[in-house]
């Protein structure tokens, strides 16, 4: 470029600030690009479009690339975390692969699908979210109100995400970007603590004198002498080479040695275990073409042993423009992952957790006899014991109380549970400028999603032992089609700018499944060929349909004042013809404050909006995929004849459940930018949900699905940033946004319903408690105590009291719900010269925890077998003894029932994402051909601050524990090559 000395260069990149530099002497001009935070997310991707920042008059939040890469998540939409107020997300267990689960202000539904509608490209997606790559994701729009989410209609009640793959850049010569990382990972927090042999059998004594002698009337010395003489009896097991292990006044015998000390957790927890993530991409343009290509390689173990995920995937993203008139593009992806899924989330006996916490340190792993001595094969080998009397005769170590025929260590080594996940996705359009201001779309995806669940269960352990082996597999096929037409026709008159969109849509998704089981297997054969006893077979294929019409308009005069319309008709198959047809209508509208005449030349608040939309959406997203027709099942057998079962009655006139949805919000910003934020209002009320109806058991079925029901979510969201510092060298900034939700029911079926620990009724929350009122420990006697109503004689509660019958304690609204009273994030990025640091923080406060998992190691005795807390050494022993935790009985007792005792603060901080970089000076790495080169630590929930210890905070949204495993924390290092 030639230029004359004293002239004026200005050099402008989207996200930055331009730059003006006088051109002097030297021939070399060296210029930095500062960050602008008011153009950085100009533009974003809406609903069957995109919108400047400025021009939305609804609710986005948006994720880019830059946040996204900050972690590392294998399914994409945990970037969100923390991110976007208004967006709550808990990922069940610590399964790699797993998808979160979210919810968008709140939960809108009780029966149908709650979570959000997910957009990828343009397409409704419907594969698992893993099978994306993070590498290959431009942004992440989450749209929230009704203004922005209303073209989706009726499957938009949830929210709608939009994810946005990368597209390369027109006028770009090609650029190759690898980055590879490799790290370990352990779990973030611990379970909790549990009692070594010697003190379990200590605990066990005490609750069987305490049995004898409160429960059977002995007196305190004939009750320690029995509890010590039928301790291994009542166990089954003896860990110690003397034949009564616990003297009479509870303590170890002397000279006892322990032989075996099972320690579950660490035998299947597993810490230091392996994340690798290699990536490669191509991306660059011409005038009229740009392109993006990637393939990514992931292997991820997990938590629990033998738990893993692997995946590759591709993609190719194609855009060109062929001539003044034309512009086709192709958006094409195929991904496949292999997982091994060893039960970590269902809280069935063979469950992680469930056996840790159910089966005590003192039944040992491998077969032992009498004297405690390991039994071996005729080849010498360690047998898993299973407590179910390998040795005839044998009195102890042979057969335990619980578990019996179960290992669970040998389950997951010689069982597999296997997912194997194949995802393909093509996405081509072609846009036509018909003249000047209207342009002509039409799109059509194509995704075929397969996921084969394999599970083989031993021949020789475990349930399927008694059938020589168990083969289940399933074959489901998920196909979506989706086309849509669009005409767009924008114009200006003078001041005044319009835009218009008139859309159609047909979506058709056909779900073909194919299930079969069968068992008798010969030694070493799993395939499902092999088996000698055909024991299930089904299948079905459905296929359900929306089509839609569409329209937008936008207007806004000399971009000061905006406005927009949206409507959506949707028709279903999933309703009866009369009510098969939907409308969605929303609108919003929007000022920006700061361009009038008295706000325009203030140098403080340089920057205002106001804006508020209103709006309906839908939701058809039933569980059944016809739930207006009565339904018979078929493959029953009647006296050998093939039979059908009538699985319910239904309501003809069933029809959407529909929110109706306000927001009201404002954003701004402070000396030009330093200080930005958003602060919104929003109330959502989903009126006609579909809910049970009850009915007489007179008509052979006591309830119908019926449009009944009303539910509201409203609360506060706020998003603030700064630019603490912005120079040459040293670039300080930080963000912080939270939430301020609420929930009630507004309408429901019947005066009260009962759904677990929860009551729903009118202007109470669907995350309301209702349980049962602890009231301590009877110092007298040990006994626990609830509270509950006196009645008087006219039926009216007079007085409340305490009893020791758990079975007469009145359930109470306590006034403590699982819904946090703030969540959100906290954001720092640091950049000195050529080092930055991200930070990333996630919070939660004022949710509460009912922990059914401590509760389930508190005074376990009557069930012997079971795991205990060291908490159970704070429980009662004399009278007079002060204590909140009863005395330790080996009989039937309600002291571990469900109840205020159990329910804890849920308060937690984690630090998400931590993200330390070095960037090579651009001087030296293009003497090696280079354009970056990045070195960088990557660590993900490595820091957990949580009120309540021994489980993952991230739960459940009823705030109820399953025997969770543990979120994984990972470390990483990785290098990024560009040239």
């Amino acid at each position: 470029m030639k230029v004359n000395q004293g002239a004026i260069l200005v050099f402008s990149f989207v996200g930055y600030t331009n730059q003006e530099i006088t051109v002097q002497s030297s021939n070399t001009i060296n210029v930095i690009m500062h960050e602008d935070t008011t153009t950085l997310e100009e533009v974003i991707v809406v609903a069957y479009g995109s919108q400047t920042r400025e021009s939305i008059v609804g609710s986005v939040g948006v994720v880019s690339s830059k946040n996204i890469e900050t972690q590392q998540v294998t399914s994409p939409l945990r970037a969100l975390q923390g991110a976007v107020p208004g967006v709550s997300l808990i990922t069940a267990g610590g399964q790699p692969g797993n998808n979160p689960t979210i919810r968008i202000r709140g939960i809108s539904s009780e029966i149908l699908e709650r979570g959000p509608l997910i957009v990828v490209d343009g397409a409704p997606f419907n594969a698992n979210l893993s099978t994306i790559s993070q590498d290959q994701i431009e942004s992440i729009s989450v749209l929230k109100d009704a203004s922005s989410s209303a073209l989706y209609g009726s499957r938009a009640s949830g929210g709608v995400i939009l994810i946005t793959t990368k597209k390369g850049h027109k006028n770009g010569s090609p650029r190759i970007t690898f980055k590879s990382q490799i790290g370990l990972s352990n779990p973030t927090v611990g379970i909790h603590d549990l009692n070594a042999p010697e003190d379990y059998l200590k605990l066990t004594w005490q609750a069987l004198k305490n049995t004898n002698q409160y429960e059977n009337g002995q007196s305190e010395t004939e009750a320690a002498s029995s509890a010590s003489n039928q301790l291994v009896d009542y166990l089954g097991y003896n860990p110690y080479n003397t034949t009564n292990p616990i003297d009479t006044n509870g303590n170890l015998v002397s000279g006892s040695n322990l032989l075996w000390n099972s320690n579950w957790e660490e035998e299947i927890i597993r810490e230091d275990y392996l994340r690798i993530n290699h990536n490669i991409s191509m991306s660059g343009g011409s005038e009229k073409t740009r392109y993006f290509m990637s393939f990514d390689y992931l292997n991820e173990d997990g938590p629990v042993t033998t738990s893993n995920f692997e995946r590759v995937s591709s993609r190719l993203n194609l855009e060109t423009q062929v001539n003044d008139w034309l512009k086709v593009g192709l958006n094409s992806s195929f991904s496949r992952s292999n997982s091994s899924n060893p039960d970590q989330t269902s809280g069935s006996t063979t469950q992680v957790i469930s056996w840790i916490y159910g089966l005590s340190s003192i039944y040992p792993i491998y077969a032992r006899n009498a004297n405690g001595e390991l039994i071996r094969d005729a080849s010498g080998n360690q047998i898993f014991d299973l407590g179910n009397g390998l040795v005839t005769g044998q009195a102890v170590n042979n057969t335990r109380p619980v578990f019996s025929g179960e290992n669970l260590l040998a389950t997951i080594i010689l069982g597999k549970e296997r997912r194997v996940r194949t995802n393909y996705l093509a996405n081509a359009f072609a846009e036509i400028k018909l003249f000047d201001g209207l342009t002509f779309k039409t799109r059509f995806s194509f995704e075929n999603y397969l996921l084969d669940s394999f599970s083989f269960e031993d021949d020789k352990i475990g349930s399927a032992s008694g059938v020589q082996g168990r083969v289940s597999q399933n074959r489901d096929l998920t196909t979506t089609l989706n086309a849509t037409q669009t005409l767009n026709y924008t114009n200006s008159f003078g001041n005044h700018n319009i835009s218009i969109d008139a859309i159609t849509e047909a979506y058709t998704n056909t779900q073909d499944d194919l299930l079969s089981q069968g068992s008798g297997f010969l030694p070493g054969i799993q395939d499902l060929n092999g088996s000698t006893v055909p024991e299930t077979i089904g299948g079905n294929v459905i296929t359900s349909r929306i089509n839609s019409y569409l329209g937008r308009v936008g207007y806004n005069f000399n971009q000061k004042y905006y406005g927009e319309l949206s409507w959506r008709r949707d028709g279903s198959t999933r309703f009866n013809k009369n009510k098969r047809w939907g409308d969605f209508l929303a609108g919003g509208a929007s000022w920006v404050v700061s361009k009038e005449v008295f706000l325009s030349k203030n140098n403080t608040l340089t920057f205002l909006k106001l804006r508020a939309s209103y709006g309906e959406l839908g939701n058809n997203r039933t569980t059944s995929r016809f739930p207006f027709q009565s339904i018979f099942q078929t493959g029953f057998v009647n006296q050998e004849n093939p039979g059908v079962l009538l699985e319910g009655i239904s309501d003809a006139d069933l029809r959407w459940e529909k929110v109706e949805s306000l927001n009201i919000g404002t954003d701004f910003e402070l000396f030009d930018g330093v200080i930005s934020g958003t602060v919104e209002y929003y109330n959502k009320e989903s009126v006609d949900l579909i809910l049970e109806k009850p009915k007489p058991s007179s008509l052979g079925v006591n309830k119908v699905l019926t449009n009944i029901g009303s539910i509201r979510n409203y609360g506060w969201e706020t998003s603030l940033r700064s630019i603490n510092f912005n120079t040459n060298d040293f670039t300080w900034t930080t963000g912080i946004n939270f939430s301020l939700n609420k929930n009630k029911w507004t309408k429901l079926p019947q005066e009260e319903t009962l759904v677990g620990s929860k009551r729903y009724i009118v202007g109470g929350s669907i995350f309301d408690f209702f349980i049962r009122e602890w009231a301590g420990v009877d110092s007298t006697d040990g006994r626990g105590m609830w509270y509950m109503d006196v009645i008087d004689t006219d039926g009216n509660i007079s007085d409340k009291a305490t009893t020791k019958n758990y079975a007469e304690a009145t359930r109470y609204d306590i006034g403590k719900s699982s819904l946090p009273d703030i969540e959100g994030g906290f954001t720092s990025f640091v950049k000195y010269k050529q080092f930055d640091l991200n930070l990333l923080f996630n919070f939660s406060f004022g949710a509460y925890l009912l922990d059914t998992d401590y509760s389930s190691l508190i005074n376990p005795f009557e069930n012997p077998g079971a795991s205990a807390h060291p908490d159970n050494f704070n429980a009662w022993k004399n009278p007079g003894d002060v204590t909140d935790v009863p005395l330790l009985l080996a009989s039937n007792n309600d002291h571990a029932s469900r109840s205020t005792r159990f329910l804890f603060k849920n308060d937690y901080v984690r630090l998400k994402s931590l993200t330390l970089g070095y960037n090579l000076p651009q001087s030296t790495i293009e003497k090696i051909g280079l354009n970056k080169f990045r070195i960088f630590l990557q660590a993900d929930n490595i820091l957990t601050w949580q009120s309540h210890k021994g489980i993952d905070p991230e739960q459940a949204f009823n705030g109820v524990s399953n025997n969770r495993s543990p979120l994984s924390k990972t470390i990483t290092s990785g290098v990024l090559l560009e040239f």
